[in-house]
């Protein structure tokens, strides 16, 4: 099969990590695969130098309504930074220009606004993969946009059941869960000579609410939490980090900006666990799976989307945020016992090593032989 695989903005975000995972393993299972951009922003094309994607209008940074958009995306959601504005020329764009596939992979219901143009022009099919729909907000126009997107869809893959079920409770009947796989590193190392650090990465606002970090780390005793990932306001950091030192909690709460992927790894590699919480959210973070997939212990709270394939206990502890006293604890005393964090880390390099990205294009290659015309 000839397949694309689409997203709006390339940055280091779980649905354009997602994108990367799964193109490289469709390839490793011998299809034709095009990884492909409306836009990069400049610390993403250095981190994905080499990865084998491209971008609409070749080396083309925006487009000539980008101003525009920003304005919109802005009024959209005042938190969202220059960069993650929404270029609907260029997605129309990328429409006309490019060429006929067997499917075209969508990376979010936004990277697909002009997709029912794109199948009337090229008679293609397409899949859109929602990961969080719109549908959880009460915004009316992000509703809008998505069925406008995904209404012409010849099938919809969502990350999660929880997303599944809103999608199917708003009337998308044709929703297959395909969970984001998990690429195992071979090259972690054990407990010795790590620093008594927490890894927190994602992409920070005020949706991921980092005070329940905050109130965490207050609470720590011996080790410190590291907050690393895209902060789309400066400004927003900046209040945050202000809060984290009025507070006196320097030494037990780190803000850093995004990372490289050698970066990631080495604060994977130098952490004894990983804290993620979400609130709201349906499907796993992608953070998440990959601390996982170097094996560290993790800790999530029961606002975030968990993937079928862990297990309570052997792969992550759950927390309740609300109790930060607990939920110090109970990160410390993975921390502290070496017996309990080798228990974990071993555990989830085997399940790593089962939920593989090929597992899951060899699922998605079942379900397109099933929906391909004969």
């Amino acid at each position: 099969m000839e397949i694309c695989v689409f997203g709006r903005l390339l940055w280091p975000g779980g649905p354009q990590r997602i994108g990367f995972e799964l193109g490289a393993a469709l390839s490793r299972a011998g299809q034709t695969v095009d990884i492909c951009f409306a836009r990069a922003s400049n610390e993403a094309q250095a981190s994905f130098a080499g990865s084998g994607w491209r971008q609409v209008g070749g080396k083309q940074s925006i487009g000539i309504l980008t101003p525009t958009f920003r304005l919109l995306t802005h009024h959209y959601n005042p938190e969202r930074s220059k960069e993650a504005t929404i270029d609907l020329d260029l997605l129309c764009r990328f429409e006309i220009e490019r060429r006929s596939y067997d499917f075209v992979i969508y990376l979010d219901p936004f990277s697909a606004s002009f997709a029912p143009l794109g199948r009337l022009l090229h008679r293609d099919q397409y899949l859109v993969y929602d990961h969080e729909s719109a549908f959880k907000s009460s915004r009316k126009i992000p509703h809008l946009q998505e069925r406008v997107a995904l209404s012409r869809s010849t099938l919809i893959l969502s990350s999660s059941d929880g997303n599944a079920n809103l999608l199917r409770a708003m009337g998308f009947s044709d929703v297959k869960v395909l969970e984001p796989g998990i690429r195992r590193r071979f090259d972690t190392g054990g407990y010795e000579g790590r620093a008594r650090q927490i890894a927190a990465l994602t992409v920070w606002d005020a949706g991921r609410n980092p005070d329940a970090y905050l109130n965490i780390a207050a609470c720590l005793k011996t080790s410190k939490i590291t907050m690393a990932g895209n902060w789309p306001s400066s400004a927003f950091r900046e209040n945050f980090s202000k809060r984290v030192k009025n507070a006196g909690l320097s030494d037990r709460l780190a803000v850093v900006g995004r990372l490289t992927e050698e970066e990631i790894t080495s604060l994977f590699d130098q952490s004894l666990a990983f804290l993620r919480l979400g609130f709201g959210e349906l499907g796993p973070g992608m953070g998440t799976l990959e601390a996982i997939g170097s094996g560290l212990p993790v800790a999530i709270n029961g606002g975030l989307g968990v993937s079928k394939s862990l297990i309570p206990g052997r792969n992550y502890i759950l927390v309740d945020e609300t109790r930060p006293n607990q939920a110090a604890a109970a990160l410390e005393r993975i921390v502290e016992d070496p017996s309990e964090w080798e228990r974990m880390h071993e555990a989830n390099l085997r399940t790593a090593s089962i939920e593989t990205w090929d597992s899951r294009s060899a699922e998605l290659l079942r379900i397109l032989a099933k929906t391909a015309p004969a």
